[in-house]
């Protein structure tokens, strides 16, 4: 039945079952309620400032409540911050706080009334800090059986922004808890399988998908760069549907890729660190095709894409080649077409242009613009960087762009000889060929090199380009924002395969309803910054929110990096002072987010590999994600 439990106070006496309070004696004698309503927003401050005070006399036998209504008309499709304190006292003790303020937040609309739920922050005992919902059956009237919120630990404080809608009004009931229950995440099965998996019958088209890693949308012709890094890419894009507004859930290679194979955020799959394995528990991309007829291969040149590290899940071959060029990628992929038996899923990753930088002599007299800093592009020259031990000059970020520029040329010759081999074994036309990345790259546009350290816009956005079979909708560019996740149903939705999930996807199909005010989510656990974690929110307005989850130093509550506008397509200008509940709003929405992942995993755990190959190590610590 749950914890059972006797407490008494100078003439009171509960009896409590997990949270449950049943009245004994005389628990609301002698009440005095006091609270505060406050509302406000950004374009005119405080809106709405109310005290609320009532004194509850007698021996009442359920819990008083005080209610009261405000009109929001005047208010609609703003966001409000509507903010809640109060206390209870009793002449019991001298009028000292007795118990929590427990709160109803109810909008009123010509639809009926809708219960609010409030998201706040819980600190656990110095760590980093975790989003908690409050507002579910978490606390409990025993008279009404009503859900309530009562304040965060130490804050004293609730809040919620809401964007008004039409001839609305906001009921706010106040009330006593004497006895307070702990918000609890629903508990995942350790290993949720399909109900099942299907696929259609019939001609079903080979599938593609090639992963140009670290490569940057900004530097591709297609996307609008001058210089001329990607002639090949920008022909195929012209065949194909181009995502103008294309961003990783992650800003490294793990996290990211785990999430185009699962079709599930970083923090629901649980591969955040380096290290880690990713677990079973998602039904991959790979396992659906493979169980549906597909035959499947994946051909990596990353070492963070390996078996040992639980990416060779449902491929029938499974080849690896540390930091090797695009043209033995393309060889492996032709053995295994000559080979194979009914429709083909391939999965390519080439390594460049990830860091080191290091093109070949032809390709850095295209783009180098005789710029000599101290770094070279080496691994040894960006360690130096990276621990500040040299300061990063405007001509060493010329040249690392150089050198950057000369590598992406390469990786579009690369994808130029997988194109061929398409085309040249008559695979191309009826295939379905997508092209991403899985990271952006940065360099010093933040105060970050690389990747794997920020979620600024440099590191989150990335192109994606998908050739449907038949190159229907060629030419076409979307702006709506999507996200690698969404490659898991996309690509089952063409293939004609699918499986009926016991979980539910962060991913949505490309080709369903488009949402072009659809929010976007991004989450790392930095590379190089031990115990930094950051989360991220594009907002459906356009807005982005960063937030600092945990640091070095394990600061709480949670840091905000910044707040950026539609318009600041280089997150140059912090709006976080100048629109405050639109910086609440968007934080609102991360701890939403993070809460309903943290559900989705459960108490799955994720392995950590303890030892890898050796060669494997040295891959990974060439590319600078192990010291």
């Amino acid at each position: 039945m749950g914890r059972l439990s006797i407490w008494t106070r100078r003439g009171l006496a509960l009896l409590t079952v997990t949270g449950a309070v049943v009245v004994l004696a005389r628990p609301w004698a002698d009440l005095r309620l006091d609270a505060t309503v406050t509302g406000a927003t950004d374009a005119s401050g405080v809106v709405l400032r109310d005290r609320l005070s009532q004194v509850f006399s007698g021996r009442l036998r359920r819990p008083p409540r005080l209610s009261t209504e405000y009109d929001l008309t005047p208010l609609a499709g703003e966001l409000l911050r509507i903010e809640l304190t109060g206390a209870v006292r009793s002449r019991w003790h001298g009028m000292g706080k007795l118990a929590e303020v427990g709160w109803v937040l109810e909008l009123v609309t010509e639809a009926g009334a809708e219960r609010l739920d409030f998201i706040g922050w819980r600190g656990l005992a110095g760590r980093s800090q975790r989003p908690c919902r409050v507002g579910s059956p978490s606390f409990v009237s025993a008279a009404s059986q009503d859900a309530f919120a009562s304040p965060m630990p130490d804050s004293g404080r609730l809040w919620r922004v809401i964007r008004v809608p039409d001839h609305a009004r906001l009921r706010v009931s106040a009330l006593p808890l004497l006895e307070l229950g702990t918000p609890k995440m629903p508990t995942a099965r350790r290993r949720a399988l399909p109900a099942r998996i299907y696929g259609r019958s019939g001609a079903r088209p080979d599938i593609f998908i090639y992963i140009v890693d670290a490569l940057r949308s900004d530097h591709m012709g297609c996307y609008g760069y001058q210089r001329p890094t990607t002639p090949t890419i920008d022909a195929f894009a012209e065949e194909a549907v181009l995502h103008e507004d294309a961003q990783t859930p992650a800003s490294w290679t793990n996290p990211a890729i785990a999430s185009l194979l699962t079709g599930v955020d970083p923090l629901a799959h649980g591969v955040v660190s380096p290290m880690q394995k990713l677990p079973d528990w998602p039904i991959t991309l790979a396992e659906v095709l493979r169980t549906t007829g597909y035959s499947t291969l994946a051909v990596t040149t990353n070492g963070n894409v390996a078996s040992e590290l639980g990416f060779g899940q449902g491929f029938d071959l499974f080849s690896f080649c540390d930091q090797a060029k695009a043209p033995w990628a393309v060889a492996e992929t032709s053995a295994f077409l000559r080979d194979a038996r009914g429709p083909v899923f391939a999965y390519l990753h080439i390594v460049e242009p990830h860091s080191p930088y290091k093109p070949s002599p032809e390709s850095r007299r295209l783009f180098d613009r005789g710029f000599e800093g101290g770094c070279d592009g080496s691994r040894e020259s960006l360690n130096r960087y990276d621990r500040g031990a040299v300061r990063f000059s405007h001509k060493d970020r010329e040249h690392l762009l150089d050198l950057y520029d000369a590598d992406v040329r390469e990786a579009d010759a690369g994808f130029a000889e997988f194109l061929a081999l398409l085309k040249r074994t008559n695979r191309y036309d009826q295939a379905l060929v997508i092209l991403a990345a899985d990271h952006g790259e940065s360099f010093g546009e933040h105060g970050t090199l690389e990747h794997g350290n920020s979620l600024s816009v440099e590191e989150l956005h990335i192109p994606l380009i998908v050739k449907l079979p038949r190159g229907e909708r060629g030419g076409t560019r979307v702006k709506a924002p999507v996200t690698l996740a969404d490659l898991y149903p996309t690509v089952l939705q063409i293939a004609g395969a699918g499986a009926r999930l016991q979980y539910g996807l962060s991913g949505r199909d490309l080709f369903g309803s488009v949402d072009a005010r659809r929010r976007l989510f991004a989450h790392v656990r930095t590379v190089d910054i031990d115990d930094c974690e950051l989360a991220a929110c594009t907002d459906e307005d356009g807005y982005k929110r960063v937030l600092v989850l945990a640091d070095p130093n394990h600061s709480a509550p949670p840091r905000a990096i910044g707040l950026w506008g539609p318009a600041d397509a280089d997150e140059r200008t912090d709006l976080s002072a100048r629109l405050p509940v639109r910086a609440a709003y968007d934080e609102q929405l991360i701890a939403d987010w993070l809460s309903r992942q943290q559900a989705a995993r459960g108490s799955r755990v994720v392995t950590e590999v303890r030892e890898l190959p050796r060669s494997l190590k040295r891959s990974l610590k060439d590319l600078g994600y192990i010291k």
